[in-house]
């Protein structure tokens, strides 16, 4: 069936082949053949869960730390879906990238089921306490992870549990090295962190140094919490004996969390924020407090009404990404609450009337002002730490998350005897979701994904998000080309236009004379993501999974 599916589409795709961007012909010749053996297995049933199981297209992942995706790589040759290895992905990136990653966090995910054909979104975000005692030291997080992604594999996870969890047990217990994305992200950090005594045990070194690349670590306790979860399920965390140490942990730490805080961390079930569609292809994002899924589907619903960037040339691709981007900004600023709430309907936000009117006074040829536009953007303080995850399996279905601290570290201190570093509050000084919003491309006719992506880095990250997915769905460009490219940003405050050093003498040029104050700078955020231009599961042979070479991740399988 998937076959016959495949042949249709792929048929339809040949007989406007000469239409196609030279890289993208090459890719629908060879996907006929390849889309026979995209679902077979080597294997028999009774060896699902072995790595080696599933022959043939395995699916792809992506993630911020390398030795996390190639778990996730593993549970997907052992035959489970991509829900199956992002949490696979995530409990190891706990042990390996806490920074952004720890058990203390919470997290958003958006999925597209290819069984049920349905995008929805899994809100797991730290949350406050609902009392804070007079005198607590440091204001934490409830942690939201645990449960949110058993949740999600539950519902749409094929493996067993404890398989999922298990290798992350075992990087804790037995140690693991240092990657260059932690060391980067412990850097500037580093010399307060280990003031922490339960800190310094695993990054501090024997002399008293922090830990730095290559340098071997043990997370003992953090190795008998994650037993804990694989053993008795996440709610081991939340409610029973191990809850009530946890408490006093956290306690014992300087911060406060009660009984009923972690009775009550409950995951929700949400309907997507959808763009317009661009060629029936359809951008879901996480919703609010997830604030950037409403940024970033507003820029691709403008510029799916502009509808030129493939005959744009680079400065006039990355002029209509800036104004679009300053648009939605300064829209974000009329509608967004402290928490990233909205005060108004998010359908609204994302209406083409209202679309429509956000575009007033956009040009092709030169820049308006920021504060001469109907919304004026207001600088806001975001988060710039964030962990990004994103899967893609053999059957069509995705998954991608953004997992936060809400602060690189969270507080800074590590809950005693449970090795779990412990969340910041979300919502004081940009510590919060504001700046998140996983997002995944289907077209809902043909049951079929295009894009799966998240980013971090603050308030660049919904912009270096579309940056790509619009350079590859809009402009036709090549996915690993165009991860490449430089990308730009412009929130509106300043009114400002950033660029990446790596954009041409000339295309700068052109961006000045169209009346930008153009500010150049290193690494516009941090983006996961699996492009599959041809759509999966018709033409997996299509598809490209994708670290950004601005980071240290890794990605593994669809490449």
């Amino acid at each position: 069936m998937v076959f016959n599916t495949g042949f249709y589409h792929l048929t339809k795709t040949m007989n406007t082949y000469a239409s196609l961007p030279a890289w993208l012909r090459q890719l629908a010749v060879v996907t006929i053949l390849f889309s026979v053996a995209a679902c077979s297995t080597g294997s028999k049933e009774e060896d699902k869960g072995k790595i080696g199981f599933v022959t043939g297209f395995l699916g792809g992942v992506v993630a911020d730390e390398p030795r996390a995706a190639l778990i996730g790589r593993d549970v997907l040759s052992a035959g489970g879906t991509a829900a199956d290895a992002v949490t696979a992905m995530y409990f190891a990136s706990a042990v390996t990238m806490p920074s952004s990653g720890s058990l203390g966090g919470g997290g958003v995910c958006v999925i597209h089921d290819n069984k049920s054909a349905k995008t929805e979104t899994l809100d797991f975000l730290t949350k406050a306490p609902k009392t804070n005692t007079v005198g607590v030291e440091r204001y934490v997080g409830v942690p939201m992870n645990a449960r949110g992604f058993f949740i999600l594999q539950s519902k749409y996870g094929d493996l067993r549990w404890g398989q999922l969890v298990a290798p992350a047990e075992n990087l804790a217990r037995f140690g693991t090295q240092v990657s260059r994305a932690l060391a980067a992200e412990l850097k500037p950090v580093a010399n307060a962190l280990i003031q922490d005594k339960e800190a310094a045990r695993v990054f501090a070194d024997a002399q008293g140094r922090p830990v730095r690349e290559g340098d071997f670590i043990k997370q003992l306790d953090l190795a008998a919490t994650l037993t804990e979860i694989r053993t008795k399920g996440p709610g081991a965390l939340y409610v029973g004996p191990f809850a009530t140490r946890f408490i006093k942990a956290v306690k014992a730490a300087g911060g406060y969390i009660s009984k009923e805080d972690l009775r009550d961390a409950l995951p929700q079930w949400r309907e997507t924020v959808k763009s317009l569609p661009y060629d029936y292809k359809v951008a879901h994002f996480a919703a609010p407090p997830a604030s950037g899924g409403v940024v970033g589907a507003q820029i691709w619903s403008i510029l799916a009404e502009y509808d030129d960037l493939d005959d744009a040339d680079e400065a006039t691709r990355l002029h209509m990404i800036a104004e679009a981007s300053m648009r939605s900004y300064g829209d974000r600023a009329q509608w967004v609450l402290p928490s990233g709430e909205s005060k108004q309907n998010v359908e609204t936000l994302l209406s083409e009337s209202h679309i429509k009117s956000l575009m007033n006074g956009m040009s092709e040829t030169h820049h308006q002002a920021a504060n001469s536009l109907r919304a004026v953007p207001q600088l806001t303080p975001e988060a710039p730490s964030a962990l990004s995850l994103a899967a893609v399996d053999r059957y069509g279905s995705g998954v991608a998350c953004n997992v936060s601290m809400n602060n690189s570290f969270g507080v800074g201190r590590i809950a005693p005897g449970t090795g779990v570093l412990l969340s910041a509050l979300p919502g004081l000084n940009g510590r919060g979701p504001m700046p998140l919003g996983p997002m995944v491309v289907v077209n809902s006719n043909s049951n079929e994904i295009y894009f799966v992506g998240a980013a971090s880095r603050g308030v660049t990250a919904p912009t270096s998000l579309l940056n790509l997915a619009t350079r590859i769905i809009m402009a036709g460009e090549d996915p690993v080309a165009a991860m490449k490219k430089p990308r730009a940003h412009h929130g509106g405050a300043p009114d400002k236009l950033y660029y990446e050093s790596n954009l041409n003498a000339n295309s700068l040029r052109q961006l000045n004379a169209m009346g930008y104050e153009t500010v150049p700078f290193d690494n516009l955020g941090i983006v996961n993501a699996i492009s599959c231009p041809l759509g999966l599961p018709v033409a997996p042979a299509s598809c490209r999974a994708m670290s950004d070479p601005r980071g240290y991740g890794l990605s593994v399988g669809a490449e």
